[in-house]
């Protein structure tokens, strides 16, 4: 494990933290938007906050990976590191996220504190474990979208791929260029 990987790591962490933050920052919004309508509001909110973190953590990763991939980078890049990396900075939470079940207050109060706190915690996901029901399955599938996110984006700029250009079609102008 070398320095740079945690570093990289902690980018990828940060990101995450990043839209927690925004996420916990604009609830009051929401929550005064939605009124007694909140849970349909709060799914729609989890998800943009999602599409936000899955961004950034992707763009993050797929600049990491082409970096590391660059001809002459005494860097080792192999092309599941992203997956490693993910993993790597996603780790408090699935530390967490084992302690969770464990950790019991006789106080109803704080049971439910302690769970408010895990659902904020994975806040990005929330439209995903309330499709679940909050299943235990739901949670746990939570945990991998990061580090899943991070072995895609560092995998396509590792292989210089740009996911933009998978989806642009070529006009005859841009084929004529490329000839």
């Amino acid at each position: 494990m070398k320095k740079r990987d945690v570093n990289n790591s902690l980018k990828i962490l940060f990101s995450y933290i990043m839209t927690i933050v925004l996420f916990v920052t604009f609830i009051p919004i929401v929550m005064s938007v939605a009124k007694s309508n909140l849970l349909p509001f709060l799914k729609g909110y989890s998800f943009l906050a999602f599409v936000i973190v899955a961004l950034m953590v992707y763009s993050d990763s797929w600049k990491i990976g082409s970096i590391e991939k660059k001809p002459g980078n005494e860097i080792k890049a192999y092309p599941l590191k992203g997956l490693l990396l993910g993993i790597m900075a996603f780790s408090p939470f699935i530390l967490i996220g084992l302690l969770y079940p464990i950790l019991n207050f006789e106080a109803e109060a704080l049971n439910r504190v302690k769970h408010v706190a895990f659902n904020t915690m994975l806040a990005p996901f929330y439209f995903l474990i309330k499709a679940g029901n909050e299943s235990a399955i739901a949670y746990i599938l939570s945990f991998f979208i990061i580090p899943g996110i991070t072995m895609f984006g560092y995998f396509l700029g590792y292989k210089g791929y740009e996911l933009s250009r998978l989806f642009k079609k070529s006009s005859p102008v841009n084929s004529a260029k490329k000839q």
